[in-house]
């Protein structure tokens, strides 16, 4: 069951890297959104999966709407899931 659940995380991650580089950022902050809810909340795969998605969503604001002030708060609240994660894995 476990190397199941890996595998699958692996496969969605493999996905959201070629939204990246393809420059599809909305998307695949949609597309790991979907999945982020289902994990248990404050888990390791919680804050892995809302920290990517928030560099998807970074990227948006700075390449496709020049939105620097949006960029700053998520670049600050990016930190603070960091910081959560590593927590959680110390723990």
């Amino acid at each position: 069951m476990y190397k199941d659940k890996v595998l699958l995380k692996k496969e969605i991650l493999k996905y959201y890297k070629i939204l990246i580089l393809n420059g599809l950022y909305f998307e695949a902050h949609e597309y790991l959104e979907n999945y982020w809810k289902k994990f248990k909340k404050y888990s390791k795969s919680y804050y892995l999966f809302k920290i990517f998605i928030q560099l998807a969503a970074l990227l948006h604001k700075i390449r496709n709407q020049k939105n620097y002030n949006g960029a700053r708060k998520i670049i600050k609240n990016t930190i603070d899931n960091i910081s959560k994660l590593i927590i959680v894995v110390l723990n």
